[in-house]
């Protein structure tokens, strides 16, 4: 593609796209010890790991573009390798056909914040952990204290959704950008996943 989509600038919160002349991935983007994937099938082998495939195609269209923004800000737009691990993203070469949908649809679209792609870093959900203190069973439902990047605008997440509850690992986020858990009760709630991403990133 020759373009890439831009959700969010300082002067346009509002989650409208918009396009921008540049080149994504032409010659595929290379997963250390795996070799080369176009990079649609890479960020849905991403989605196919990273995230609960059984979910709202919404928030797992939130989390391509996520993944996608990532990807490429990781590897100066695929000049370089990415990893294949927990300290950057993980990846399944055999993605679903909903992971595959969710890349797909999503195409192109990256996020931006003044013209620049930036670490759009995701956890699942952060819980008893040295970075949410703050994090507390609430009557019933999880509160915490996340890190809106790039902006660094702290905010307060709830996961309601009792469905989620079981995932909730101790110790097992880092409360910076998205929440996965958080996106797919958005995404059961009606959320489109640009309101998702607008939640987490804006």
């Amino acid at each position: 593609t020759k373009y890439y989509y831009s959700l969010f600038e300082t002067d346009n919160p509002s989650g409208k796209f918009g396009s921008y002349s540049g080149n994504l991935c032409p010659d595929g983007i290379e997963v250390s010890g795996m070799g080369k994937f176009d990079l649609d099938t890479y960020v849905a082998g991403v989605v196919e790991h990273e995230a609960y495939t059984s979910e709202g195609i919404e928030a797992l269209k939130a989390q391509a573009i996520a993944a996608r923004t990532y990807a490429l800000n990781s590897t100066n737009f695929c000049k370089t390798a990415i990893g294949n691990s927990i300290a950057s993203q993980t990846f399944n070469p055999n993605p679903s056909a909903k992971a595959l949908e969710a890349a797909r649809s999503t195409s192109g679209q990256i996020l931006n914040y003044n013209g620049k792609i930036f670490s759009s870093q995701y956890d699942s959900f952060c819980y008893e952990d040295g970075d949410c203190r703050d994090s507390r069973n609430n009557g019933g439902n999880y509160t915490v204290t996340y890190t809106r990047i790039p902006s660094g605008e702290r905010h307060t997440i709830t996961l309601s959704d009792s469905a989620q509850f079981g995932r909730i690992v101790k110790g097992g986020g880092h409360a910076r950008g998205m929440s996965q858990l958080v996106s797919y009760q958005m995404a059961k709630e009606g959320k489109t996943y640009d309101q998702i991403l607008a939640y987490f990133y804006a």
